[in-house]
């Protein structure tokens, strides 16, 4: 479960090289489990319809036996392809709750970012051209190998992966996924292994390369993050009357907010510029030097005057604290809660970090706790864009 191997096929999996007219249809795999499925296309209904469907989620061995009947069976998909505008192509083939299957096509250097599939096991196969994929292994380190066709991975729900189209020209793969896609996390690769970025509701394997630049955080003021606005058959969720918007709206409402400039100026008059970003983060965009980083879990025990947890120079309610998380939301919530605890000059930098590094302003790499940066190395994770506290 979840260990990503290699498997080879044989020769039938090839793209055109379907059976001709009259020829025995390929076994199934799973025997004694015929029934009636609905599809649009009889072919894919009469494969669908030797799957154990009705019996809960299939494992990693039951997807592989799933991608490799239908890359055996090139008439349920070879002439079912949808190119897009962007270049994209793929065709859902088959979808239920506990199971859906897709072809995906690739050309030269297309390739999905780092994800893994949101609690699904899954499988794929490649049917046409090879296709590299980088992977996360059961230690946490990362590996990379290529597959050519009739070969490919089954894994487990915690499995993440990079698939690649390195070279010139098409490429085809099948993947199956149980129970159906619906979320996907995404990362960054660091020097402490991988780093999430961003979970969002998906409708499939294609939502992958919708978007090479992950999203972060909502464009404007109120407006809700939805994964891809664009995203067709998507539900409109009623806002509660006291929604996160109303919620950040009252927030902001009370501060002073500081633009990196002013911000910038701030810091040189004496405030505290606070980073509550995660380390993640940090690894990932770099630090503002003269920043303290305090995570946001810990926030208001480290500057709250009368907390036994508080930082030694956080004695006055009248401390300056311009609190900065990545793009400046977060930020606003938490600066009102400092407001809350009676640090009265506590405000936020508008536009986070991003906003900062965007001004010119100065950015460093991390500094990375020398025990951390040894666990890493004893895991065999590559290093670069950190560095170790107190390195020069």
């Amino acid at each position: 479960m979840g260990s990503g191997g290699v498997q080879s096929g044989d020769r039938r999996s090839r793209a055109g090289s379907a059976e001709p007219t009259g020829a025995v249809p390929h076994a199934s795999p799973f025997p004694n489990t015929a029934r009636p499925v609905v599809s649009s296309d009889p072919s894919v209904a009469e494969l669908v319809a030797t799957l154990p469907l009705g019996r809960g989620r299939l494992g990693p061995g039951m997807l592989r036996g799933v991608t490799e009947l239908f890359a055996a069976r090139p008439e349920t998909w070879s002439e079912r392809l949808v190119p897009t505008s962007d270049g994209r192509v793929y065709v859902r083939l088959f979808r239920c709750d506990e199971l859906e299957v897709w072809l995906l096509g690739w050309e030269g250097g297309q390739e999905t970012t780092w994800h893994d599939h949101g609690g699904s096991s899954g499988s794929f196969r490649v049917v046409e051209g090879a296709l590299l994929e980088e992977f996360r292994r059961p230690s946490g380190t990362l590996g990379r190998r290529v597959l050519r066709v009739g070969e490919g991975a089954s894994f487990g729900p915690g499995y993440a992966h990079n698939v690649i189209r390195e070279q010139s020209g098409p490429a085809l793969s099948i993947h199956a996924y149980s129970p159906a896609l619906h979320t996907m996390t995404y990362f960054r690769p660091t020097a402490l292994g991988l780093a999430a970025v961003e979970t969002r509701v998906v409708d499939g394997p294609d939502d992958l390369r919708a978007s090479t630049t992950p999203l972060r955080e909502p464009a404007t003021t109120g407006e809700a993050p939805t994964g891809r606005p664009d995203h067709a058959g998507a539900r409109e969720v009623p806002r509660p009357e006291r929604g996160i918007a109303t919620l950040l709206d009252a927030a902001r409402a009370r501060l002073d907010r500081l633009g990196p400039l002013e911000a910038a100026a701030a810091v040189a008059e004496g405030a505290v510029l606070v980073d509550t970003r995660p380390l993640a983060q940090r690894l990932a965009d770099g630090e503002v030097p003269g920043a303290v980083v305090i995570e946001r879990n810990v926030l208001e025990w480290r500057l709250e005057p009368s907390s036994d947890a508080r930082l030694p120079w956080a004695t006055s309610p009248e401390l300056r604290v311009i609190v900065m998380c990545d793009e400046g939301y977060a930020s606003s919530l938490a600066a009102a809660s400092l407001r809350d605890l009676g640090l009265r000059h506590a405000t936020d930098l508008e536009g986070g970090f991003q906003a900062w590094r965007a001004a010119g302003l100065p950015v460093r790499p991390a500094l990375v706790p020398p025990d951390l940066l040894r666990r890493a190395a004893a895991a065999g994770v590559a290093g670069g864009g950190v560095r170790a506290d107190g390195a020069a």
